[in-house]
């Protein structure tokens, strides 16, 4: 999406909230700031209670019991199970919501079980994205008339993803507005459709932002292919969105934070990250020939790919980095460096790197030793989606 009008930052929203940016506003106040929270202390919490019930009306029934044999063995397990469920439920509740507190975001994945060998999804596409629709394109839309659109989402070994969120960023034509319209949930074969709203459907871009929610997969984001635009009005899209889970930091502090595969990040100013604290990031490195990497297509060689979550912009500054030297780069060699557009990434705090585009936006150079690439936090990495590198002289 290059060459199009700045978009508006986050800051200008406050004073200037037309329809178009009110809409994206609202859509990436739940992609970027409602849907990565983590509600793990309450689900936890919850289950401890019910542990606890059901442990103590155990214990309670059984000393019941023994009581009972000498003043009653009916009121012995009454009272003995009424008083050990209450106090199970007291301890139950306390100690899992103290557990709850304390842990780490959890999601259908194990953060602690070695990362999965990713695998293309050996599932054909859900029936219900080639269902036939009703709609009547407009013939006097200039670009791609697009109603709605359809897809599907599978985690990086081909399982479905029930209960992600898809959403979809549009340039309209003629305008060139950009919107990111309200997403929609995945169903338990990982379907989904988005309908397009009548003032937004003709089109010059459409690009996919797909993650799930306080859950600790990678978002991704995909331009869709135009041309995969029916009679009907409907994009089909006819290859998955992948989630890649991620990993907790091996280090961290308020300024840097050090990654599985041995990337460091560090912020001159904790501050600049948007929403996020530096230290509770998670990452992982990706092989560039994986499945779904859509954004990477056939521009320059990408030797190594590492990806974060939750996304988050690092504002008005940039981030420093230092990673090992794995495609074995001679030492005082320039190694280019790559980000991935995400809701709110841009260059020098000015120029945007637009959802779905792979841009590069630095340089590194291998250190002496030739062990590392290092590159500094002048014109280092402007947001945290998905990183890359390679060769700066292809």
């Amino acid at each position: 999406m290059r060459g199009a009008p700045r978009r508006l930052t986050r800051a200008d929203l406050s004073a200037r909230a037309p329809r178009a940016w009110a809409a994206l506003l609202s859509a990436g106040a739940l992609g970027a700031w409602g849907c990565d929270g983590d509600d793990a202390p309450a689900t936890a919490g919850g289950a401890g209670a019910a542990a606890g019930v059901t442990a103590g009306a155990t214990a309670g029934a059984a000393a019941g019991v023994t009581a009972g044999a000498t003043a009653g063995a009916a009121a012995g397990v009454t009272a003995g199970a009424t008083a050990g469920a209450a106090a199970g439920a007291a301890a139950g509740a306390t100690a899992g919501a103290t557990a709850g507190a304390e842990a780490p975001p959890r999601g259908r994945f194990d953060p602690a079980a070695p990362l999965p060998e990713p695998a293309a999804t050996p599932l054909a596409p859900p029936a219900a994205i080639a269902a036939p629709a009703a709609h009547a394109p407009d013939p006097a839309c200039a670009g791609s008339w697009v109603a709605e659109a359809r897809g599907w989402v599978v985690d990086e070994v081909g399982r479905a993803v029930e209960g992600a969120k898809v959403q979809l960023c549009v340039r309209v034509a003629g305008s060139g507005s950009l919107l990111c319209l309200m997403p929609a949930d995945t169903g338990a074969d990982g379907a989904f459709s988005l309908s397009v709203p009548n003032d937004a459907r003709c089109l010059d871009e459409l690009t996919f932002r797909s993650l799930v929610p306080r859950e600790r997969y990678a978002t991704m984001y995909c331009h869709a292919q135009l041309s995969d635009v029916g009679a009907d009005g409907v994009l089909r899209a006819v290859s998955p969105l992948v989630l890649y889970e991620t990993r907790p930091a091996l280090a961290s502090d308020a300024a840097s934070v050090t990654l599985a595969g041995d990337l460091t990040v560090r912020l001159d100013d904790p501050s600049a990250l948007f929403g996020q604290d530096l230290a509770d990031v998670w990452g992982r490195p990706v092989a560039p020939t994986a499945p779904g990497l859509c954004f990477l297509g056939e521009g320059a060689r990408v030797d190594g790919l590492f990806t974060f979550a939750p996304e988050a912009d690092v504002v008005g500054a940039a981030a420093a980095l230092r990673f090992p030297n794995a495609a074995g780069y001679a030492p005082g060699a320039e190694v280019a460096l790559y980000a991935l557009g995400n809701l709110d990434c841009t260059l020098g705090g000015e120029e945007r790197v637009e959802e779905g585009d792979w841009d590069r936006f630095g340089t590194g150079v291998v250190d002496a030793s030739g062990a590392w690439v290092e590159a500094p936090a002048a014109g280092g990495l402007p947001c945290l989606s998905w990183f890359g590198y390679g060769p700066a002289q292809p």
